[in-house]
């Protein structure tokens, strides 16, 4: 999914947002402190930022030092984190936004904005069943609470329920045709091939967003919009969308990373680079690392790429399972801790992309008929994503079925020829003829 607003304030902010280990180090309580001592440290910590949303943290927390019993006003003030947490692409501030939960519900058990909070929080640190389940507690007691309506809908996309996740998307329509409810739809179009009705939606989801102290979720619908036209090969109006969303708001990681993708699609490998480092610098994510080695070998420097492998290694293993797997199976290395690493998320992140991961983990560890119904899944949308056809083909292929396999793995790459820099020079080495 995807998003954006005005470039003079967000450039400072992004430069000077603390990364997760700075913003809890910083503010690191001793152990004598009590808990709600170091919830209180975390809530009340400076954002580190000149822009919008830090100026929305630090006035949401002056009302609760006006107020420090008002369980609502912490609600308020873990909701900036949340903004905070969107507009750096960094996840450590959930961490401050969960603490403003703990603290709103320490003074009202029942608070039920503070439950909303959590679940904001549990889908976002990828603890879906508990996410899950808070959410569904809140619209027990309010069915047209809209914000956790989204989180609901995405929750129970990451658990693989993609029916209720766009039922529970269309009940946003209904209630609030905006940009938070459009743009999810658009998605869950785009997931099922129907990219015309995805493209309107995504309009009207870019039409409705009028906070201009708000440039994330622009920026993000924006980035989404790209990643379409990225999907389907066409690199120039990709890079079209990722340039406006990043003239909503400068440096915006996701938006960089979708610059990268284009550039090396393009052959640029070294403006690959410079967009790469800038997005890591900002946001450290497994797949940023992971682009910046394929950009750095693109380029010839090995050593560049040596590091930011063995970087996407120690992150995934302490934060993204599934990206690390991913990288594992695309790279063709650690066989089993990739099988290990799939077992797991399958267990707890089921989904198109779960299985498609798992499936290849599978196929590259000699088990292809075992991954055969698994890429056969993770494909039954139609989701129009050349490295889901790609790899369903060649495990097509590998079982036996060559005449539809080859026919998927050729549309893989008419649809997106450079989708990955192994993945594609693999599809297009397994439909050469035999010398």
């Amino acid at each position: 999914m995807l998003a954006l607003a005005a470039a003079a304030c967000a450039q400072s902010s992004a430069a000077e947002a603390p990364k997760p280990a700075e913003t809890t180090q910083a503010a690191a309580p001793t152990p004598a402190q009590s808990a709600s001592s170091r919830q209180r440290v975390l809530a009340m910590s400076d954002p580190g930022g000149t822009a919008p949303v830090d100026a929305e943290v630090r006035a949401a927390q002056k009302w609760v030092e006006r107020l420090p019993r008002s369980s609502d006003k912490l609600v308020e003030l873990g909701r900036a984190w949340v903004q905070k947490a969107r507009h750096s692409a960094d996840p450590g501030f959930y961490l401050n936004a969960k603490a403003c939960a703990e603290l709103s519900q320490e003074i009202d058990p029942k608070a039920w904005l503070a439950k909303e909070l959590f679940a904001q929080v549990a889908l976002n640190q990828h603890a879906f069943g508990e996410a899950q389940g808070i959410a569904e507690e809140v619209l027990a007691h309010d069915a047209e609470s809209f914000v956790t309506l989204g989180v609901y809908s995405d929750t129970l996309l990451e658990l693989g329920k993609v029916d209720e996740a766009m039922k529970a998307a269309e009940r946003m329509v209904d209630f609030k045709p905006n940009l938070a409810s459009y743009v999810r739809i658009s998605w869950f179009q785009w997931m099922r091939g129907d990219l015309p009705s995805a493209l309107t939606s995504a309009r009207l989801a870019i039409q409705a967003h009028a906070d201009p102290g708000q440039p994330e979720p622009r920026a993000y619908a924006l980035t989404q919009t790209a990643t379409y036209f990225w999907h389907r090969g066409d690199y120039a109006g990709a890079d079209a969308g990722y340039k406006q969303a990043l003239s909503e708001l400068t440096d915006y990681p996701p938006a960089m990373v979708g610059r990268a993708k284009v550039a090396m699609a393009q052959g640029e490998p070294r403006v690959a680079i410079e967009f790469l480092r800038a997005a890591d610098k900002q946001a450290p994510l497994v797949e940023t690392a992971w682009r910046l080695g394929d950009a750095c070998q693109t380029a010839g420097d090995s050593a560049c790429a040596e590091a930011a492998f063995a970087e996407v290694v120690h992150r995934g293993r302490r934060e993204d399972g599934r990206t690390l797997a991913q990288f594992y199976t695309v790279k063709n290395r650690d066989a089993d801790e990739a099988l290990r690493l799939t077992e797991k998320e399958m267990a707890t992140r089921p989904g198109i992309w779960t299985e498609d991961v798992r499936a290849w983990a599978l196929y590259r560890a000699g088990h292809a008929a075992e991954a055969r119904p698994l890429a056969a899944s993770a494909n039954r949308l139609g989701t129009p994503d050349a490295q889901l056809l790609y790899h369903h083909g060649a495990i097509l292929m590998a079982t036996g079925d060559e005449a539809a396999g080859a026919k998927l793995v050729r549309k893989a790459l008419a649809l997106n020829p450079k989708f990955d820099p192994t993945g594609a020079a693999e599809a297009t080495a397994l439909l050469a003829p035999p010398r």
